[in-house]
């Protein structure tokens, strides 16, 4: 039977696993998180981009920390500093944003550590709770980023996508109904990077605790040493994983930890 003393690095996921469904991230799972990083190496995998979890998330972890983010295609410390990165090419970038634009799909993009996005879902994010550093699409030099994403993900959208078809694309549902996309570079998703992860923290995948709820961590759950998943997770998910502990909402990742902290079998 595991323990954590058998492992020396837990890896989790952001949305509805570390935060809750009203995007917060509990005091009590604060806590739990400093309890652990004096002994563990502690880090995140998630597609989030760097903008949205600079303020966010980061201030949780070590300074040294490296991140898989974009779904897999960066690994950052938490300082910002770019360790690796697998982007999709300028020209195909170019390409998509301007259909999208076209189209009128509202859509965002990951570079030099700001989000840039359209208008309107540049709007609605301002009046959000978490704080984003923009950049203005027009200041763009290049169009090469690690991850596009598509906020409403629309059968004009689809329709879009399907003239791409070699990129990457993980679909998610969304809060609230309907559903995103992710785009990412052909090949890459959050288990592409765990091994270039392995290398340059030195941790062994399989002294590795992960933890996820969605369809872009089914990869990652698959290669990573003990796999557990969010009670509000999927099917899918849920079948892959070792362990189910409790909702997001219920504080469910606070309480395993602070159980497994204090000697429970994982």
């Amino acid at each position: 039977m595991p323990y954590l003393r058998d492992f020396s690095a837990l890896l989790f996921d952001v949305d509805h696993t570390l935060n809750n469904s009203q995007k917060i991230v509990t005091p009590i799972t604060v806590a739990a998180l400093k309890q652990l990083r004096p002994t563990y190496y502690t880090a995140i995998c998630t597609g989030r981009i760097y903008a949205a979890l600079e303020k966010y998330i980061f201030p949780y972890f070590p300074a040294k920390s490296v991140h898989i983010i974009c779904g897999g295609a960066q690994l950052v410390r938490t300082t910002g500093e770019v360790i690796w990165e697998r982007a999709i090419s300028e020209d195909i970038s170019a390409s998509l944003c301007k259909k999208l634009t076209k189209e009128g799909i509202d859509f965002f993009l990951s570079q030099d550590e700001k989000m840039y996005a359209t208008s309107a879902f540049k709007a609605r994010l301002t009046n959000g709770a978490v704080s984003i550093s923009f950049g203005e699409m027009e200041e763009l030099n290049h169009w090469s980023t690690p991850l596009i994403s598509i906020p409403q993900f629309t059968t004009e959208a689809r329709a879009v996508l399907n003239e791409f078809p070699h990129l990457s694309v993980k679909e998610m549902a969304r809060t609230g109904g309907g559903t995103y996309c992710d785009i990412t570079a052909p090949g890459v998703n959050k288990a592409s990077a765990l091994q270039k992860w392995s290398e340059v923290t030195g941790f062994e995948l399989k002294k590795t605790i992960g933890f996820g709820d969605s369809s872009n961590d089914v990869e990652f759950l698959q290669n990573i040493g003990f796999p557990v998943a969010m009670g509000n997770s999927i099917p899918e998910i849920q079948a892959i994983s070792q362990r189910v502990i409790g909702h997001t909402d219920q504080d469910g990742l606070a309480v395993y930890l602070e159980h497994i902290i204090q000697g429970a079998a994982l």
